[in-house]
């Protein structure tokens, strides 16, 4: 799998991370910040920095033993959530590929689009709230050529400029031919995503991110040539779960998913199609555990992609698509409408981004397997699909 070897990394890439790493304290802003109604303010990150994970544990973050983390099947209470998320159904419904003349419609879009703004950041009004996102055109674009979008979302307390510094996107975007947008939670003071019951304080503010998102492609689609069918969305902890909820509520305009350390924290979750998906999760990952925490309602990796698993109509059998170093990824490649479901495991991972910029206080980043790399590459086979007419 090329786009996971290390080797073939431009040398511009690696070097802007070395650069990136003078700002790990700013990276580390508020990615622990996700459990229950508990909130890592700047004076408990300087003393993070100071002590490791000390204070992380201070805060009510337990790290899990590496035997408990890499079986998420032992907690009975995580049972009885996994069989909940694996006993959704779905009606079957037929998709096929856009007809020429669909395609020609898309073109058509994007005759008389203004040349991009030179503003990266963006905004758009709300819910009577003006809210913003930062914006990343590649050199490539072209304003009568549609180009693929990936909404990155940022973890609790943090900003859209820290995800960019940790995953790399912009860096991969100029790269591989796509936007790459950062949005922005809604500072209660502190920034989160409303995901469902995660995380405070948007969750409990009752903060309509959803429709915050589809406002923002609404935006980008009448300032950009998009590609409506390669609409994507990751994120990291709460933006990752983010991500998940996307994936249940705006499956109509989001082809696929890549969470990042993060569980599914809505439900149910019924997109009314199968759903491709890519989870990336570390063993000993003390924030949203890898076994799962029932008493947060955090499901397990093995929950979440059973969940999808089922869903999508996959068979049992999975295949071991990579293995390098602590890393690797199981899929499963035979789903309906081909949605596959694969998720990647980092043997002693951390909350933390596989081959984004290090973060010490959140536990150990893998340099065996780049996220960014990964998931672009399973993004670009799983374009939206279009539906049959209706018999």
């Amino acid at each position: 799998m090329s786009a996971l070897d290390l080797r073939k990394a431009p040398r511009h890439r690696f070097f802007g991370m070395c650069i990136a790493s003078l700002f790990v304290a700013v990276a580390a802003l508020g990615q622990v910040a996700c459990q229950g109604s508990v909130v890592v303010d700047e004076k408990t990150l300087a003393e993070t920095t100071q002590g490791g994970e000390s204070a992380l544990v201070e805060q009510g973050a337990t790290e899990p033993s590496q035997d408990t983390a890499h079986d998420a099947s032992e907690s009975p209470s995580d049972e009885k959530t996994q069989e909940s998320l694996a006993s959704e159904e779905i009606t079957p419904t037929e998709y096929l590929e856009p007809s020429p003349e669909q395609t020609t419609e898309r073109k058509a879009d994007c005759v008389g689009k203004p040349s991009p703004p030179t503003d990266r950041l963006w905004r758009v009004s709300h819910d009577g709230v003006e809210r913003s996102f930062r914006v990343f055109v590649p050199p490539s674009y072209a304003s009568n050529q549609a180009m693929p979008i990936v909404l990155n979302f940022h973890g609790v307390a943090n900003d859209a400029w820290t995800q960019v510094l940790l995953s790399g996107m912009e860096s991969k975007a100029e790269e591989a031919g796509f936007i790459a947008v950062h949005p922005e939670g809604r500072a209660l003071p502190s920034t989160s995503w409303n995901a469902g019951t995660c995380c405070q304080p948007a969750a409990s503010w009752g903060v309509d991110d959803v429709g915050f998102v589809r406002a923002l492609l609404d935006r980008l689609e009448e300032q950009l040539c998009v590609d409506r069918r390669r609409i994507y969305a990751t994120g990291i902890s709460n933006g990752g779960m983010l991500a998940y909820r996307l994936a249940c509520e705006v499956s109509d305009r989001i082809a696929a998913i890549a969470p990042v350390a993060a569980s599914m924290v809505y439900l149910p979750c019924k997109p009314p199609r199968p759903f491709p998906v890519m989870i990336f999760h570390g063993t000993l990952d003390s924030i949203v555990p890898y076994a799962g925490n029932p008493l947060l309602g955090y499901p397990s990796l093995s929950a979440n992609v059973e969940h999808w698993v089922a869903h999508n109509g996959c068979s049992d059998q999975k295949v071991r698509r990579f293995s390098q170093g602590d890393a690797s990824c199981d899929a499963y490649p035979t789903c309906r409408d081909d949605a596959q479901v694969e998720s990647c495991t980092i043997l002693g991972g951390g909350h933390t981004w596989p081959g984004g910029l290090p973060v010490p206080q959140l536990g150990y980043t893998s340099l065996s397997l780049r996220a960014t790399d990964a998931m672009w590459d399973f993004f670009s086979k799983h374009p939206m699909p279009s539906r049959s007419p209706t018999p």
